[in-house]
């Protein structure tokens, strides 16, 4: 994952590699958004689940992204 992506091309090309990884997504929940001092910053919290698509396995993420947005 990287540190940051800046602006719209580097977010559809990190997206774009992703959807190529093995893993077939099934739910997004227990999303929680923080709101800061910034009005152009958001914190949003959430878990990803899914399967491995090779093996079968369940996948758990647990994920913050912090965006910014003018």
């Amino acid at each position: 994952m990287p540190a940051r992506l800046e602006g719209p091309e580097e977010i559809r090309a990190y997206f774009a590699a992703a959807a190529k990884a093995p893993i077939r997504w099934e739910k997004f929940d227990d999303m929680v958004v923080h709101e800061t001092a910034d009005p152009e910053v958001v914190i949003v919290e959430y878990n990803a689940r899914g399967k491995i698509t090779t093996t079968g396995a369940a996948y758990q993420q647990s994920i913050i992204a912090v965006f910014q947005v003018h």
